[in-house]
């Protein structure tokens, strides 16, 4: 965790587990966050990590975590609450976001781009196995639902990053192969989805990783310009991955718009960035494999 009113202070290790599972523990590989105010307990912040730890014996899952303090030195510190159960649904968990009752939505990404771009909702007729390019849900019985992982969208090529809008009446989700961004209607009331609506971004200059909400109908995306660059990026460690990204508004009825361009920056940074957060006039940039957080400053508006 970095603390951005001291990020002279660097970063902290506020949780670790080993990458391999040990004895009755699955291993911990977190690929998504997602943070939100915990529905069930007041003044209690609750982070939600995409833990693919556990994709070879028996699927992905969730881990959800308090975010607190050391009660000797004040750092911030993370407690393992609880974590949802694995699942075959999640065969290649990747993109994760929360709504406000909990209820959790998390993207399987396929890597193949060879796949055509045709997201519908729900699982196909007698599917019970878990698949890529997937969207899954899990409603815990505390928002109404039964505690189990399914299936709400399929089709989509590279489902990555996953964002809801302010009124939680619509799922965005990245189709990373097809550089588009697409738009699922959503009953806040069941977590179901209704349909797909309409794109909410399309043609751009980046395959799209991960998205985040950014209030006011505003998101920012970010991702990679080249996939064969990524290749070398993630299996030989070359700074080669340049990257691109925005900061969009987009709500229903009306055309996305985009409100600032990130590509200029994000192509000098070429260890594949992925993530883009704004934060008063700073663009904080996370990547696939490359420790760290680079952050550039952004000109006056």
């Amino acid at each position: 965790m970095l603390d951005l009113a001291h990020p002279e202070e660097g970063f902290r290790v506020v949780f670790e587990r080993s990458v391999a599972p040990e004895g009755d523990r699955d291993g911990f590989v977190p690929v998504g966050l997602d943070v939100i105010s915990d529905p069930e307990k007041s003044g209690r912040t609750l982070l939600y990590a995409a833990n693919a730890g556990v994709r070879r014996s028996g699927g992905g899952k969730v881990s959800v975590f308090e975010i607190g303090k050391d009660p000797l030195t004040g750092n911030a510190k993370l407690t393992l609450l609880w974590e949802t159960p694995r699942s075959s649904l999640l065969p290649k968990i990747n993109g994760l976001t929360v709504a406000r009752d909990g209820t959790i939505y998390a993207s399987n990404f396929g890597l193949s781009p060879f796949v055509r771009d045709a997201p519908q909702v729900g699982a196909a007729e007698g599917e019970t196995k878990g698949r890529v390019n997937t969207v899954v849900c899990f409603r815990p019985k505390s928002a109404g639902g039964d505690g189990e992982w399914k299936i709400v969208a399929r089709g989509l090529a590279g489902a990555n990053g996953l964002a809801l809008t302010p009124d939680e009446r619509h799922l965005l989700v990245c189709s990373y192969h097809t550089k588009k961004v697409h738009a699922f209607n959503r009953d806040p009331a069941t977590g179901e989805l209704l349909g797909l609506g309409p794109e909410a971004r399309s043609g751009l200059a980046f395959h799209p990783d991960n998205l985040k909400a950014a209030g006011n109908h505003e998101f920012t995306v970010a991702g990679q310009r080249n996939t064969f660059l990524v290749g070398l990026q993630l299996f030989f460690g070359l700074p080669v991955g340049a990257g691109g990204g925005e900061r969009f508004r987009w709500e229903p009825g009306g055309e996305s718009r985009q409100m600032t361009d990130y590509t200029p920056w994000l192509k000098t940074d070429r260890h594949a960035p992925s993530t883009v957060i704004e934060i008063e006039g700073k663009i904080h940039v996370g990547h696939i494999v490359s420790p760290g957080v680079r952050v550039f400053d952004l000109p006056p508006r």
